[in-house]
């Protein structure tokens, strides 16, 4: 394993000395070439989501840091968005997935399990939230 480590060492330093080969570039002009559904790309915004929450409670290396934060703005660039509830008063004609009702008054959004994935405006998956009175905040 120690050689794998010193190999990418040896990369961010521009030390290695491999050929570099010209890449032509992919046929494919974008992913609506492949018919990918965005719900697909939906579940892939949500498992980053999760790694992101994860990041921010364990300590983790800045560089996988700074590999979430670019995958998140590339997502943002061709036209996904998330958004959480989290905090939020809840009302019954909300878009949303109630997982779990705690009880009390004013319902709010005490928890968000999933956020909800926008595209282009909008919605592809709604968020999965818990909902609580203000003694559940």
């Amino acid at each position: 394993m120690p050689r794998k480590k010193n190999l990418w060492k040896a990369k961010q330093r521009g030390k290695t000395h491999h050929k570099r080969v010209n890449h032509q570039p992919s046929p494919l002009t974008s992913a609506d070439d492949k018919k990918i559904p965005v719900s697909e790309i939906a579940g892939l915004v949500i498992d980053i989501w999760r790694m992101t929450k994860r990041a921010n409670t364990n300590s983790v290396p800045e560089p996988f840091l700074i590999a979430l934060e670019r995958t998140v703005e590339r997502l943002q660039g061709l036209g996904f968005e998330i958004r959480e509830y989290e905090g939020e008063d809840y009302h019954p004609n909300m878009s949303v997935i109630v997982v779990d009702n705690l009880g009390g008054e004013p319902l709010k959004i005490v928890e968000c399990l999933t956020p909800a994935v926008y595209y282009g405006g909008k919605l592809v998956e709604r968020a999965n939230v818990v909902i609580g009175g203000k003694s559940h905040e």
